[in-house]
């Protein structure tokens, strides 16, 4: 029936598969004599993870992925997870000038030697949280945690204001996309001041960064954020953030080296108008992780985040026993 009701479409063939895809999703099938979009309203389907992964990386292949974008909202009646619309992203990545190294060829001994008290350096494959990652899925977090009041922070240097808030009104209203006239002090963003005890089930599956330094302990710092959000530049002691989904640029500036930025202006903000009118003796270390990539941040190093997409994160922070 759909495909028939197609055929008498007139129109550009982006106009004919929007309608042949609107009228499937709302046709009884024969089988089961339902729409596939009640059918798939309550799965978990490989299909909707899938949309994320094509979202990770360099989005090479916009055309297949605005295919399935359309497919998923249109014939099975769903929100494409984590997804953002390219025409409201304000950053994109950058290049990288990190050290970014694969674990398997990264010891312990080396991490110590190399990395930890001196440079940062971006990991890739230390860990596989893919179950992790299948708790964190937005469509999964509401379902069981959308009630729980979380703790939601100023997006500036210091985060001096809280707001308390249910983590499906922050999804619902609040997790937008940052504009450009917005300062770091009137954005409010979900990372960290977590209930262990209420978010227990989700933390304890995380699988830590395997690299360790003497006498430090990690604590985690769980969050999402929607794209062009981040935090201005800030330091403390040493950790490792991790992307659960989306991509996150990172930039940094050694201990000595004090990055000039005013503290309520937003990463996004900088970026656009501070960055292009730096020195090359100015420019900070940079680089931006995807999915399931590690970046270690030694001990008082200036850093700046930008989410580029609608992003889910977790950081392991390291501090004395």
């Amino acid at each position: 029936m759909a495909l028939k009701s197609s055929k008498r479409d007139e129109g550009t063939v982006n106009k004919k598969l929007s309608n042949f895809l609107l009228a499937y999703r709302n046709t009884p099938q024969g089988t089961t004599n339902e729409t596939p979009a009640k059918l798939f309203e309550d799965n978990n389907m490989e299909l909707y993870f899938r949309l994320q992964e094509g979202q990770e990386y360099e989005r090479n292949r916009p055309t297949v992925d605005s295919f399935w974008v359309a497919l998923t909202t249109c014939v099975l009646g769903l929100q494409p997870e984590m997804y953002t619309d390219e025409s409201k992203l304000l950053a994109q990545p950058g290049p990288c000038d990190i050290d970014i190294r694969d674990a398997s060829d990264l010891s312990q001994k080396e991490f110590l030697e190399r990395y930890a008290y001196s440079e940062p350096v971006v990991i890739r494959g230390a860990t596989d949280n893919k179950y992790f990652q299948d708790l964190c899925r937005k469509d999964a977090m509401l379902k069981k945690h959308g009630s729980k009041r979380i703790r939601l922070s100023s997006a500036n240097t210091y985060s001096y204001a809280k707001s308390d808030v249910t983590l499906q009104k922050y999804v619902d209203e609040i997790m937008k996309p940052q504009t450009l006239e917005k300062l770091g002090n009137e954005t409010f963003y979900w990372f960290g001041d977590n209930n262990y005890t209420e978010w227990d089930e989700v933390l304890s599956a995380y699988k830590p960064p395997p690299y360790k330094l003497p006498g430090l302990v990690g604590a985690y710092s769980f969050g999402m954020a929607g794209a062009g959000t981040g935090v201005p530049f800030h330091f403390h002691g040493p950790g490792f953030g991790e992307v659960v989904f989306g991509r996150k640029r990172w930039f940094m500036y050694p201990p000595e080296q004090t990055p000039v930025f005013h503290p309520d202006q937003t990463t996004l903000q900088w970026l656009h108008e501070e960055f292009p009118l730096l020195d090359k003796s100015d420019l900070p270390l940079q680089c931006t992780i995807h999915k399931g990539e590690l970046i270690y941040f030694p001990d008082r190093w200036w850093h700046g985040t930008l989410n580029i997409d609608t992003s889910v994160f977790i950081s392991t922070f390291l501090g004395a026993v």
